[in-house]
């Protein structure tokens, strides 16, 4: 990964360095959906969670995710279903609802 003060310098480096969580049957969607997503930092002050807006992808926040967690934050940063590099089969629902389990899961 190669991240500098303002972020990953490409988007293959932040691609690279998303975490892989399957999600199972029933947890967001009818059928098991992987959620690809940044984990970084301490939550020595919180934890922020960055949602972006549709059509777009956790890389939109590429360049605030370091001063968060240089200022003490745990970061957390989804590619939506359907989104990203989620999981973007047309086998389930993306509506905001599904959108919301699969966050709270």
């Amino acid at each position: 990964m190669q991240l500098d003060e303002a972020g990953w310098q490409t988007w293959q480096d932040f691609r690279a360095d998303q975490q892989e969580l399957i999600l199972p049957a029933s947890a967001a969607a009818h059928i098991p959906v992987t959620v690809r997503y940044i984990d970084r930092g301490r939550a020595r002050l919180g934890t922020v969670l960055l949602m972006h807006g549709i059509p777009t992808w956790g890389y939109l926040y590429q360049a605030v995710i370091p001063p968060l967690v240089q200022a003490g934050y745990r970061v957390l940063a989804p590619d939506f279903l359907g989104h990203g590099w989620s999981d973007r089969r047309d086998r389930f629902d993306r509506s905001f609802q599904d959108q919301a389990r699969m966050i709270t899961a």
